[in-house]
């Protein structure tokens, strides 16, 4: 009976001590485009996001994030030059596909797939149409992630990420607003817009994150994430 007793009380102790989950603060930057119907991108430096935000992972591998985002964006279309500066907050659901911290051994790596919606306020304008609009509009995105433990506290990592905006404004004009000819077998000439209804920005952002949970000892069978 003592090591069933014993066994009892090891369980508890476990339990006691488990944390649920690993808290991080995090900051990104990275390149990012907007593609319409004839947007080009004048380079990796003209076209940026960068956020701050806060994360956490359940020892169930599903995780949340909220951030804040501002992107700038420089190009050319139609010939003309067009500026766009947007202000996002998004939140997002994670999973844990491969590694991470609630792993039966140890490890460093971790690769996520993750999804979640946003809302943008949009101000661009254009010399094409001498135009400048600021819009409001939601956005939702997808992608995966990973990102590697190089301390106990700190974390490096990169995440490509697709958001489709609900938008067709972002190059300070309507991108869908252009008229575009063709003759059907009949000989009837067709006019119809061209480009895409509403803009989309896929981005490469490079993550730091700083662990903020208090210190703790992890035990053997216990997932409260490893330290290292």
């Amino acid at each position: 009976m003592l090591p069933v007793v014993e066994m009892n009380a090891q369980t508890r102790v476990y339990s006691e001590t488990r944390v649920p989950g690993q808290t991080w603060i995090l900051a990104t930057v990275g390149p990012a485009y907007i593609i319409s119907s004839d947007s080009y991108d004048k380079g990796l430096l003209s076209n940026k996001m960068v956020s701050v935000g806060f994360r956490h992972l359940f020892p169930s591998n599903i995780g949340y994030k909220a951030a804040v985002h501002y992107g700038f964006f420089k190009g050319i279309d139609s010939a003309s030059v067009y500026t766009s500066q947007l202000l996002e907050a998004s939140f997002q659901l994670e999973y844990a596909l491969i590694g991470g911290p609630f792993t039966d051994t140890p490890n460093r790596d971790m690769l996520s797939a993750f999804g979640g919606v946003a809302y943008n306020i949009n101000m661009s304008t254009s010399a094409l149409t001498s135009s400048s609009y600021t819009k409001s509009f939601p956005d939702i995105f997808a992608g995966l992630g990973y990102q590697r433990t190089m301390t106990r506290r700190l974390t490096i990592g990169v995440n490509l990420t697709l958001r489709y905006m609900f938008s067709p404004y972002m190059l300070g004009r309507n991108s869908y607003a252009g008229i575009t000819y063709s003759v059907d077998n009949k000989g009837n000439t067709i006019a119809k817009p061209y480009g895409l209804s509403n803009n989309i920005i896929p981005s490469l952002d490079f993550a730091l994150t700083y662990n903020i949970d208090k210190k703790r000892k992890n035990k053997k069978d216990c997932d409260c994430g490893w330290t290292w």
